[in-house]
């Protein structure tokens, strides 16, 4: 249910799920979980029944996210799952996991428009 809140609308919704905070004791749990059904959703045109997420609606929203990602990784955060565009036509990007997150990193204080 977590991933799926996440990646609804391919996270460009004020109302998609952003940040998680998980209890210590089942933190390595839920993060594991979370990577693996993130890994396994198929990227791709909406209109096929088997996509689960579909593009970006703008080239600058692929490039924001990326630079949103990378400034949050070198701030400390780690990347546990995607993290960057798809490679061909579309404005798509891989369902993106970070953990260890801290308020000070760029993705825990901006608005992240992806999934």
């Amino acid at each position: 249910a977590a991933v799926k809140a996440r990646v609804i609308n391919s996270g460009q919704s004020c109302i998609a799920a952003k940040r998680f905070i998980v209890e210590a004791p089942v933190y390595q749990q839920v993060v594991d979980g979370m990577r693996e059904r993130m890994q396994a959703l198929r990227v791709g045109d909406p209109m096929d029944d088997e996509t689960d997420v579909g593009p970006l609606a703008r080239r600058d929203l692929v490039d924001d996210l990326e630079d949103q990602l990378k400034a949050s990784v070198h701030e400390g955060a780690r990347l546990a799952a995607g993290g960057n565009p798809v490679d061909g036509a579309g404005f798509f990007f891989q369902p993106t996991l970070l953990a260890e997150c801290r308020p000070e990193h760029t993705a825990m204080r901006e608005e992240t428009f992806g999934p």
